[in-house]
């Protein structure tokens, strides 16, 4: 059976190691100048390396969190279908023993019947 989250899951995946790795990469290393109020400043753009490195890794959390919560779905339907499949079993088996059961008493009334005539002569008189 196809899990429906695996797209989801590897695209999670997919984008959190793309982010990191552009975190990670040089590109991010080169220095950006920012004009403002006349004055033009240089810096390096190593502070794109932080948000960028933390969505990777929220998205690559996101995905073993969906991992595990389709693994503990998975438990639970299977331990619902374990304990339905028991009780089946134990009411398929009640219900065999009370028909074994009734069995027994109409072949004992179907003895007494067919014994009845016999035991007449030694039965004591009302």
């Amino acid at each position: 059976m196809k899990d429906p989250y695996l797209t989801q899951i590897l695209g999670l995946l997919a984008a959190g190691m793309t982010s990191t790795a552009l975190a990670v990469s040089g590109y991010l290393h080169q220095p950006e100048t920012f004009r403002f109020l006349g004055t033009q400043l240089t810096y390096q753009a190593a502070y794109r390396k932080i948000p960028l490195s933390l969505v990777g890794t929220g998205l690559c959390v996101s995905a073993w969190l969906l991992t595990q919560t389709r693994r503990d779905y998975r438990r639970q339907y299977e331990e619902w279908e374990r304990q339905t499949l028991l009780k089946q079993g134990q009411l398929q088996s009640i219900a065999h023993h009370a028909e074994l059961e009734g069995y027994q008493q109409v072949a004992q009334l179907q003895a007494a019947e067919r014994l009845y005539p016999q035991m007449a002569p030694y039965r004591p008189f009302n």
